[in-house]
C-alpha cells in the first residue's frame, strides 16, 4: 500500500482528469492497482479503462462507493447533481469524499452528503493530463478530521506540493494554476507563429519557444525573484528588450490579463449557478 491506512480509493468518472490521477497514483507508487476502483457509465469504456490501467472498473457508482474508503468525485460540474443523487445514500461516516470539480461549493456538497466523514475540494495540477506534475490546492469543510486531511494531503502530495487555502480562494487558484499551463502554451504558439511572419521557419520558431520555456522552467525553481532577475539582466537600459517591455506596458497587457482572469472567474460562477439550477429543478420534479 502506498499510503498507510487510506484503504480503497474509488474514482467516480474516469475521464481525462480521472485517468490522469489514476496513472499518476500508479506510476509514482502512491497507490497499488488493487487499491483503486474506477467508474464509467459506458460498459465498453469501463472495459477499456480496466485493460489500460489494470484497475477494477465498473459502471455502478453505488457499488464502487460501497467498496471504498475514499471517494474521488471526478465528473464534470454539470454531471455532479445526477452523480450525487445516485450515491448520496451510500456515503457513510467512514467515507472521505474529495471533489476535483471546478465551481462546486463544499457547502453545497455537504448538504447533499450529510453523513460524509470528511469532505474536501482539491484542485490538482491540470498538467497531469500531459504527464507533468505541479501544485495542488486543497480546501476542506469545517469539522473534517485532521487525520483525514493528512490522508488527502499525502495522496495529492505525490504530484507536487499541496497548498491549503480557504474555499473562497480556490476559484482564483484554479484559474491562476489550473489554466496557466494552457495560457502560457497558447502564448508560446502565438510567438512561434509570429516568428513565421518575420521569416523564421516554423520548426526553428518552435525550437526557440520550447528552449525559452524550458529555460524559464529551470529559472522558476528559484521563485519569482529569479524572473525579476532575468528581466533585469536581459532588459538593459536603452536596449531593444526594454523598448519592447515598455511597449507592452503602454498597450495595457496587464489590463488584458486582468480582464481575462475576471472572465474566467465569471465562467466558474456561471457553472456554479447552472449547477444550483439543475439540482433545484431535479429536486422539484415530481417522481
Amino acid at each position: 500500500m502506498g499510503i498507510a491506512r487510506i484503504g480503497t480509493v474509488s474514482v467516480l468518472g474516469v475521464g481525462r482528469m480521472g485517468s490522469a490521477l489514476i496513472q499518476t497514483f500508479l506510476s509514482r507508487g502512491i497507490l497499488e492497482a488493487e487499491e483503486i476502483l474506477g467508474t464509467h457509465h459506458d460498459p465498453r469504456r469501463a472495459r477499456q479503462i480496466h485493460r489500460a490501467l489494470g484497475i477494477t472498473a465498473v459502471t455502478d457508482n453505488r457499488a464502487a462507493v460501497a467498496r471504498s474508503d475514499l471517494v474521488l468525485l471526478c465528473v464534470r460540474p454539470q454531471q455532479m447533481p445526477a452523480l450525487l443523487n445516485e450515491i448520496a445514500d451510500s456515503i457513510l461516516p467512514r467515507h472521505t469524499v474529495v471533489s476535483v470539480a471546478v465551481g462546486v461549493p463544499l457547502s453545497w456538497l455537504r448538504r447533499r452528503l450529510p453523513r460524509c466523514g470528511g469532505l474536501f475540494h482539491v484542485h490538482p495540477p491540470s498538467q497531469l493530463t500531459t504527464g507533468a506534475t505541479g501544485l495542488s490546492f486543497l480546501a476542506r469543510t469545517r469539522g473534517s478530521p485532521a487525520a483525514r486531511l493528512r490522508q488527502v494531503t499525502a495522496l495529492f502530495r505525490g504530484f507536487g506540493p499541496v497548498i491549503c487555502v480557504p474555499e473562497k480562494r480556490i476559484d482564483a487558484c484554479a484559474v491562476f494554476a489550473g489554466c496557466s499551463p494552457a495560457f502560457l502554451a497558447h502564448l508560446g504558439l502565438l510567438w512561434a507563429k509570429l516568428g513565421g511572419r518575420f521569416g523564421i521557419p516554423p520548426s526553428i520558431a518552435r525550437q526557440i519557444v520550447a528552449a525559452t520555456l524550458a529555460g524559464l522552467s529551470k529559472a522558476a525553481e528559484g521563485g519569482t525573484a529569479k524572473f525579476e532577475q532575468i528581466v533585469r539582466n536581459i532588459a538593459t537600459p536603452g536596449g531593444v528588450t526594454e523598448a519592447g517591455l515598455r511597449f507592452l506596458d503602454k498597450e495595457g497587457v496587464e489590463d488584458i490579463l486582468n480582464a481575462m482572469v475576471v472572465h474566467c472567474l465569471a465562467c466558474i460562477e456561471s457553472i456554479r449557478s447552472q449547477l444550483m439550477s439543475a439540482y433545484d429543478s431535479q429536486v422539484a420534479r415530481p417522481t
